[in-house]
């Protein structure tokens, strides 16, 4: 086999290109060094000592806490958008029987007012049927006056004509009457 003649001390071009091939593995076996090494700190780092499994945790912990989110929030949209029972359906009804009541708040106004009307209409009548009134209770007033005058003037007479009918029977007896 050809060897080649190893030259001492003189620089040829094949020394310069294992030279440069040398210098380079250096470099190479340095980066890779340096590599490894980091490779090493971030093994040793709180991420793989137990960091991915307290992640794990806290990711399920936070995919256990959205389900029970997720199912309040589900309870309140039903509670919300219920046909039947939820709250727009009961706001709706609610607004509805308002709208029934305002209705019957304004026909009894108009009945009210047509009530006044009939009962200012009854007065101005009436206003005339307040003086009837007034002149029959005047006249009653008189009626009850003179009734009382006369039954006094009936009990001072009353006893007098009975008197007199007792003296007129007493003289009819004496005079048609005679002792024997």
């Amino acid at each position: 086999m050809f060897k080649p003649k190893k030259n001492k001390g003189r620089k040829t071009f094949a020394n310069d290109v294992k030279d440069v091939k040398d210098e380079r593995r250096s470099e190479v076996n340095s980066e890779l060094v340096s590599m490894f090494l980091t490779l090493q700190e971030k093994l040793n780092s709180p991420v793989f000592n137990g960091g991915f499994d307290r992640l794990l945790g806290k990711v399920e912990n936070i995919e256990a806490n959205l389900k029970v989110a997720s199912a309040a929030v589900e309870t309140l949209n039903r509670l919300i958008y219920e046909p039947d029972e939820g709250l727009f359906s009961r706001i709706k009804k609610v607004e509805a029987d308002r709208v029934i009541e305002l209705q019957k708040i304004s026909s009894a106004q108009e009945k009210f007012k047509e009530d006044i009307g009939e009962i200012k209409v009854s007065i101005a009548e009436n206003s005339t049927t307040t003086k009837d009134v007034q002149e029959l209770k005047t006249k009653v007033d008189a009626l009850t006056l003179w009734r009382a005058e006369l039954a006094r003037k009936l009990w001072i007479m009353i006893p007098v004509v009975i008197a007199l009918l007792g003296k007129i029977g007493w003289d009819i007896i004496v005079a048609h009457v005679t002792v024997k």
